[in-house]
């Protein structure tokens, strides 16, 4: 495992987030897998205060088709935001569900939702845990999301041939990846390329 000493993931806190009551249960609680409803689905991967998050839907009565890639971090316990985009989005893990919505609720543009996005609440009660994966590769680089969602960024952290990754495969239009982390003496969340990988549960 190879790990560039720029590539850090920084944590803030907001005013907001930590002036919150969190339910101290659920601040423990990794939410980490696959959830889901009729019309959508919400794959992730924690890591430390980082996160990869994978949200894909029909909304605006099944016209709009959201495929989505995003990189949030940590400013509360059980509370992710996503901050490169022009409106902030947080990921809040609730008693019962998983709520992705912009920052202060309402509708907006969501870049890869499009114009009208209200956000989504996924039950916690159709939580699917991360799989067990094995790298094939002599070596393989892990990518992460940028701000346009498709075009994930292969970064300086490499997984060997025979390490093992916690990881779920996507579908759609990131079918050719596996989201999962990897944990060792440095532990990292992101986006492996599936051919790659030999996973007992793919996605």
């Amino acid at each position: 495992m190879k790990l560039a000493p720029w590539l850090v993931f920084a944590a803030g806190c907001s005013l907001r987030g930590c002036s919150e009551e969190q339910d101290p249960v659920l601040a423990a609680v990794d939410p980490s897998g696959r959830y889901g409803h009729e019309t959508a689905t919400l794959t992730l991967a924690a890591s430390g205060d980082s996160m990869v998050a994978c949200y894909r839907s029909l909304y605006d009565d099944s016209r709009q088709d959201c495929a989505c890639l995003l990189r949030l971090q940590q400013e509360a316990p059980g509370r992710w935001m996503y901050r490169e985009g022009p409106q902030p989005v947080e990921l809040v893990l609730e008693s019962d569900t998983v709520s992705i919505r912009s920052e202060g609720g309402g509708a907006f543009d969501f870049g890869c939702c499009g114009t009208g996005w209200s956000g989504d609440r996924l039950p916690r009660a159709t939580r699917r845990p991360l799989g067990s994966c094995r790298a094939l590769s002599p070596a393989t680089s892990m990518s992460l999301p940028v701000p346009t969602f498709d075009m994930p960024e292969e970064v300086e952290f490499l997984i060997y041939q025979g390490d093992r990754v916690e990881g779920l495969r996507l579908a759609g239009a990131f079918d050719e990846w596996v989201l999962g982390r990897f944990s060792g003496q440095e532990s990292f969340a992101g986006l492996f390329p599936a051919v790659e990988l030999d996973c007992d549960q793919p996605g």
